[in-house]
């Protein structure tokens, strides 16, 4: 069983790692940013839509999970 979790969390790593760059691209490129001003700390445009790359990432890691059959308890 801890062979699952290892591969459900690679899965999980591999698939943030990868779609982090991409999401900061389109959130670049549509402007989907927070621009700075006096209260923020930041002093160029930050994307604020990092939770997309996240939140697949926790997706195909459940996926990948459960596709391994050692969880069919959990799920």
């Amino acid at each position: 069983m801890n062979a699952a979790y290892a591969v459900a969390f690679a899965v999980s790593l591999l698939v943030t790692f990868s779609l982090t760059p991409l999401v900061l691209g389109a959130a670049v490129r549509r402007g989907v940013v927070v621009e700075p001003d006096d209260r923020k700390v930041h002093l160029r445009p930050t994307p604020n839509v990092g939770g997309i790359a996240m939140m697949a990432g926790v997706v195909a890691g459940i996926g990948a999970a459960q596709l391994t059959g050692a969880l069919d308890d959990v799920f």
